[in-house]
Order: structure tokens, then C-alpha cells, then sequence
């Protein structure tokens, strides 16, 4: 039969590690699922980006890369940081007065 194979003798070990291998990776696949990653070099995700724009008086990218680490590798994600950081500041900026009416 083709794609069977035989199970060595020392296969308890073997399939033990390679379980729990299967189940990191899974358990990892569901945590970015959950929280995405924005920085992948430094593995930093959305929760923890925001989490620091919330909590810590941030407003440049470089303030970002201090805080978090996030964008201080490849800089790939430096475009996903600067809306994170866009959306922030317009966000909480006062609200225009509109007397229209």
C-alpha cells in the first residue's frame, strides 16, 4: 500500500515530540488568528501595539519602536504602524463642531 509506513520501535518518543510539536503550531496559528502579529520580526501583535497606544504617550514611530519593539527589524510593517498610529491621533483629536443644520 502505497503512503502507509511502518512505526519504528522507538516511536512513543518520536510520536510524543511530534505531537507536541503539531499542538505549538497549532496553538500558535490560533494566537495570531486571535491577535494578529504587526511586527512578525519581533513577533509583536495587535493587542500589544494597542495596548501601548492606549497606555503610553505615543505619537511617532520611532516612540512605537521604543515602546514595543515592534518595527526595529526588517521594517516591513513600519506602514501598518504609521495607520495604527493615524487612526490613534485622529481619533483623539476633539471632534469637529458642525452648526449645520
Amino acid at each position: 500500500m502505497m503512503g502507509l509506513r511502518t512505526v519504528p520501535a522507538f516511536a512513543p518518543s518520536c510520536i510524543n515530540q511530534l505531537t507536541m510539536n503539531v499542538a505549538i503550531e497549532i496553538a500558535e496559528e490560533r494566537r495570531t488568528a486571535s491577535d494578529p502579529i504587526v511586527c512578525r520580526c519581533l513577533q509583536v501583535t495587535e493587542a500589544a501595539l494597542v495596548e501601548a497606544l492606549e497606555t503610553q504617550p505615543i505619537s511617532t514611530l520611532q516612540e512605537v519602536i521604543h515602546c514595543t519593539g515592534a518595527g526595529d527589524g526588517c521594517t516591513a510593517c513600519h506602514r501598518v504602524i504609521r495607520e495604527y498610529l493615524r487612526r490613534r491621533s485622529y481619533s483623539s483629536s476633539p471632534s469637529p463642531i458642525c452648526s449645520c443644520k
